[in-house]
């Protein structure tokens, strides 16, 4: 047990001190220039890429679909995603007006939204 702990320890003083002096580098085999010839004291220009417009990801409903009011307090409605029961993951309409008014509607696929 004392051979072992004592070549784990001489082998991690070997680690520590490489890292204390630092890998060894080849010198490299031609001296480096101090100033590139082709490099102008003037800074590089940044061109900033170009941002593609954002695409809508929903696509359950057409574009153009009409938004119904609230069957509670006729304020228009929102499409909003069910996080829990058996329409989980479901897309329905809700009131803008949440939480005080709780109206609801259900979308139906294929047919029109109609108030």
């Amino acid at each position: 047990m004392a051979q072992k702990t004592k070549a784990l320890k001489d082998f991690i003083d070997r680690i520590v001190s490489v890292f204390r002096r630092g890998p060894k580098v080849d010198q490299p085999s031609e001296p480096l220039a101090e100033k590139p010839a082709n490099v102008s004291g003037k800074r590089p220009t940044i061109v900033k890429p170009v941002k593609a417009p954002r695409t809508s990801i929903k696509t359950s409903l057409p574009v153009k679909a009409k938004v119904p009011g609230c069957p509670h307090c006729k304020k228009p409605m929102v499409i909003k995603v069910a996080r829990t029961g058996s329409n989980a993951g479901g897309n329905f309409w809700g009131c803008t007006d949440y939480p005080k008014c709780r109206g609801i509607r259900a979308i139906f696929p294929g047919k029109p939204n109609t108030p």
